[in-house]
């Protein structure tokens, strides 16, 4: 009997857990697009979409050839409809520190880990999607890519 307990438990934990899983992702549709810098691809940059009002933020990181597919609940299932402001940034880590000193660092600072200085690749507005003046409309249907070309 209680073997019988355990088993339904788990089939109806199960069935619960994969039903809200698959109704989060009703409603998502693919997004895709292209940063440019000056006319050229950037690689490694965080691309964010902000609702504009009320709503879930989506995300990506672009590729060697500046490309990017967003990523809401699952990677690259795109966003919900609507209309977002949209923030870049790319940065490199500024005189980094070595494992071995970072462990150092941690321990000193009672598991606090260390901070490196960053310096941005791109202008700073654009870090900050109030202040980068980009904005992207997610349609229900239609293609949903955007190309943004950052320039000083």
């Amino acid at each position: 009997m209680m073997r019988h307990l355990v088993c339904l438990f788990i089939v109806t934990a199960a069935s619960v857990g994969g039903g809200c899983s698959r109704a989060g992702l009703e409603g998502v549709v693919p997004v895709t697009g292209t940063v440019t810098y000056n006319g050229k691809p950037v690689e490694g940059a965080a691309v964010s979409f902000s609702p504009a009002g009320e709503g879930r933020s989506a995300s990506a990181l672009t590729t060697e050839d500046g490309k990017f597919s967003l990523t809401t609940l699952e990677a690259e299932d795109g966003a919900f409809p609507g209309s977002y402001k949209v923030g870049i940034s790319k940065s490199e880590v500024v005189n980094p520190i070595s494992d071995a000193e970072r462990q150092k660092q941690f321990h000193e600072n009672m598991g606090r880990m260390p901070l490196e200085e960053h310096r941005s690749l791109l202008p700073e507005k654009f870090r900050n999607p109030n202040t980068s003046g980009l904005t992207a409309e997610v349609e229900k249907s239609g293609e949903n890519n955007f190309a943004f070309d950052l320039a000083d």
